[in-house]
């Protein structure tokens, strides 16, 4: 079995100060880059009638982790070839989930790879270790010119994290970077039915960092919510399929111990009254947004009343969704406007 080489992680890397420079229209082959237009190798066709389309195998097959609550979450298993990210703020688990993850793959005889460029390979083995996980190939590589490579020999891989990547436009143009690494790992995912899983981080206030090019491109999206009791991080962690291109959204809370996710725990009678609990409070919270004393409604304002700036970007996120808000901007710079 192939192994991956490994690297040691040095800080100075990713602290290094880049100075941008915008390179003259003739360092580009065509408008359409120098427009940053996506390019996800879709074929052109004409309009032919949904029922007479023939759609492939691949559609039917899924990579099936094990786990139950996963699974079923994501409409059977990953579908092979799809990409998508896993999102949520600094200490919410998505190491631990998708390590877990594709240990459950690994089990079912499928080869997996763990690609980090945040944490060198020993501090990932120590965390595999700690969480019983023992097949998963673990690597170091940030160089999306590499990880490409790699879609060829694998069923799945993982990238943590998106913002940690390198390319051959990294030098020259933050978007332009983030929109050729993301297109030419989907490409790359779809040519080799290798299914790509990303880590994508989130700022203090909620939103995805960087443009939305990695959102739009991705078949999948599923976000962690853990919040704080008193002080402390809870152990039960939300995860919100917020989008699947291939089976259901929807939501499943989950517990998180020392030892990584007990994906069999099933609450007591008097924890299912506290988790209803939180569903009211869900209802609540997004009732006083709605009671503002305003037509427009901005983050700021959100937080007079929910101080949890994650929180309360998630409950606009919510309110959106449902159709009482409608949004314009991005980030915290975002206006919502209410619907009726």
């Amino acid at each position: 079995m192939m192994r991956l080489s490994s690297f040691a992680l040095k800080s100075d890397r990713f602290s290094k100060r880049i100075k941008l420079v915008v390179p003259p229209k003739s360092h580009y082959n065509n408008f359409s880059q120098l427009r940053n237009v996506m390019n996800l190798s879709i074929t052109k066709t004409k309009f032919t009638k949904a029922a007479d389309v023939v759609i492939p195998d691949i559609f039917n097959r899924r990579l099936q982790t094990g786990i139950a609550r996963i699974d079923d979450n994501l409409g059977g298993g990953f579908l092979p070839g799809a990409v998508g990210c896993l999102t949520g703020s600094a200490g919410s688990g998505k190491t631990t989930m998708l390590l877990q993850i594709m240990e459950g793959l690994a089990k079912q005889n499928y080869k997996v790879g763990y690609i980090s460029g945040e944490e060198a390979v020993e501090q990932l083995a120590n965390t595999c270790k700690r969480i019983g996980v023992d097949e998963v190939e673990i690597c170091n590589e940030t160089k999306t010119e590499e990880i490409v490579k790699f879609t060829k020999d694998f069923d799945m891989l993982v990238i943590d994290s998106f913002q940690a990547l390198e390319s051959k436009h990294s030098d020259t143009s933050s978007r332009r970077h983030e929109m050729f690494s993301i297109q030419e790992l989907v490409k790359a995912a779809k040519k080799n039915e290798c299914t790509i899983c990303i880590v994508l981080h989130l700022t203090k206030s909620g939103q995805y960092k960087g443009n939305t090019s990695v959102i739009h491109s991705v078949d999948f999206n599923i976000q962690l919510l853990r919040e704080f009791v008193e002080g402390q991080p809870d152990q039960h962690v939300n995860m919100f399929t917020l989008k699947n291109r291939f089976g259901p959204t929807g939501e499943c809370t989950l517990l998180l111990t020392g030892t990584g996710y007990d994906f069999d725990y099933e609450k007591p009678a008097d924890e299912g009254k506290a988790h209803t609990s939180k569903g009211n409070r869900k209802q609540a919270e997004m009732d006083m947004i709605m009671q503002l004393d305003k037509n427009s409604i901005t983050l700021k304002d959100a937080l007079t009343k929910i101080e949890d700036a994650q929180r309360a970007s998630f409950i606009l996120r919510e309110l959106t969704i449902t159709g009482k808000l409608d949004k314009t901007g991005r980030g915290v710079k975002a206006v919502y406007t209410k619907v009726g």
